[in-house]
């Protein structure tokens, strides 16, 4: 059982450090048919914060490229239906990122209801009409994603922290 303290630093921690991912792919090699599919990570050179959240959340850590200063960066990663666990967990604590997080929440619980996983026999493709329910959640998730980035650079080009 996770504390409430601890869904409160988890929290601050993604809405700083975090990312909401979406990932696409046709659904077969002939289809046009987009699917959609949901990542959160969390990325910083501070090494016991990513441990800590390993710890209490599960999911994949690694590590990747290095600063400039030559520290190596530390990534915590969960996909799909441990993805939206993990959001719906911090989600009433979220500031900056709640929109996004319902926004992957729904996304990822379409999936997860067709009941079938990956390479299962019964694992049916998914219909017109769940797609076209996907795609907005999506380009919603990138559209903030983008205008979040873009909100960076201004700081960065004006000397705001």
């Amino acid at each position: 059982m996770v504390s409430e303290t601890d869904k409160a630093y988890a929290a601050g921690l993604f809405d700083g450090e975090g990312t909401v991912g979406i990932s696409y792919r046709m659904q077969a090699a002939k289809s046009k048919k987009e699917t959609y599919s949901v990542k959160v990570s969390i990325a910083m050179i501070d090494q016991d914060s990513i441990l800590w959240i390993v710890s209490r959340f599960g999911g994949h850590y690694d590590t990747t490229n290095r600063t400039k200063g030559g520290n190596v960066i530390h990534r915590w990663t969960l996909h799909c239906r441990k993805a939206a666990d993990f959001l719906e967990i911090v989600c009433p604590y979220l500031k900056l990122k709640r929109a996004r997080a319902e926004a992957a929440i729904q996304l990822a619980r379409m999936a997860r209801r067709r009941g079938a996983k990956k390479g299962s026999e019964g694992m049916q493709p998914m219909t017109d009409d769940e797609i076209r329910l996907q795609k907005p959640l999506a380009d919603f998730i990138r559209a903030a994603n983008l205008r979040s980035n873009q909100k960076i650079a201004s700081y960065a080009k004006w000397g705001v922290n």
